[in-house]
């Protein structure tokens, strides 16, 4: 064990949470969570390659277009989730990009991550929130159900991977 890495689950130690949303200076936080997350979870995210070669200007660009939102266990970056806007439907969000580190799964971290964009999102008038999740990704399954979303019976290719798909699920989260 890492010194430093008591939050073991058999220590005792409960970790404090906390989910905050990212501003755009902290892209290199998004870029070394991402990049972490792609090498220990590649068949839940997607292929590493892709991500690899985005440059300082790529990783910044990420929050021209959604909000990240990092979850900390005793002020250790330990989760990562994003919010993008559906195109041309303005109370619609997809989240995506959600992991938790291995060490800290199975606490409520994914839970707590996703509950920190709907908390976010609804006062900015989103009334669904969208979460495509690759095939094989139980895990993933077994938390947006969870959380209330409900497969909408549409599935896709995964852009990039040939051989993968994504099922959607969605979530309302106020009367359309």
């Amino acid at each position: 064990m890492a010194r430093g890495d008591h939050n073991d689950p058999g220590s005792g130690h409960s970790p404090d949470i906390s989910v905050n949303v990212l501003r755009p200076a902290e892209w290199q936080l998004v870029r070394r969570l991402r990049r972490r997350a792609l090498r220990e979870s590649p068949d839940a995210l997607a292929p590493y390659e892709r991500e690899a070669q985005w440059q300082s200007h790529d990783w910044a660009r990420t929050f021209d277009a959604g909000r990240w939102f990092v979850a900390n266990a005793d002020r250790r970056a330990v989760g990562l989730a994003r919010s993008l806007p559906e195109p041309a439907k303005p109370w619609q969000r997809n989240i995506e990009s959600v992991w938790v580190a291995p060490g800290f799964r199975g606490r409520g971290i994914a839970r707590r991550l996703v509950d920190a964009v709907i908390e976010f999102e609804v006062p900015n008038g989103v009334t669904q929130l969208l979460a495509w999740v690759l095939d094989g990704n139980d895990r993933a399954r077994v938390v947006y159900r969870r959380r209330g979303f409900e497969p909408a019976r549409v599935q896709q290719p995964f852009p990039g991977w040939p051989g993968r798909t994504e099922e959607r699920f969605v979530r309302r989260l106020a009367a359309d």
